[in-house]
């Protein structure tokens, strides 16, 4: 909601949000202890969205940590659980399934990368939900650019 992204791509709905932001949402982020954003570029793109716009903002590391050292434990863990991957190079997307994310991006630039080299294969694990059927749509895009042989477009994630 805070990333102009939204405001260009969806401007109907931002003109929406506008009306309401002033007695709602601005109050939620003025009065709250802190708003988290997971990066420091994410922070002077929220002021930008909307002209009212007050937070106590801070950065904070979600999620992520320095991969181990010897990642040799890691790599056979995975290839137990996807060994038709093993001896080939593998792209993973762990993103959220989302149009802002880029995933379109992906498949096209993957889809030059396996002319070039018929041993990468591109991993997409994906929680099995009630939406998954939705989210999977770029499955019908990677069956017709041909990406669906290359890897699992679809594989449940656990």
């Amino acid at each position: 909601m805070l990333d102009p992204w939204f405001k260009r791509t969806y401007p109907l709905k931002h003109l929406k949000k506008c009306l309401y932001w002033p007695w709602a949402e601005y109050r939620v982020l003025r009065d709250a202890r802190r708003v988290l954003f997971t990066t420091e570029e994410e922070r002077p793109l929220a002021r930008r969205s909307f002209r009212l716009y007050r937070a106590n903002e801070e950065v904070v590391a979600f999620g992520t940590r320095q991969p181990p050292e010897d990642s040799s434990a890691l790599r056979e863990a995975f290839l137990a659980k996807f060994p038709q991957l093993a001896g080939k190079r593998t792209i993973l997307f762990l993103g959220r399934i989302h149009e802002k994310k880029g995933c379109d991006l992906l498949l096209k630039a993957f889809a030059r990368v396996r002319d070039i080299d018929s041993n990468a294969h591109l991993g997409w694990p994906v929680p099995t939900t009630a939406n998954t059927p939705r989210r999977c749509a770029r499955s019908r895009k990677s069956s017709a650019s041909g990406l669906a042989r290359r890897g699992p477009a679809c594989s449940p994630a656990s």
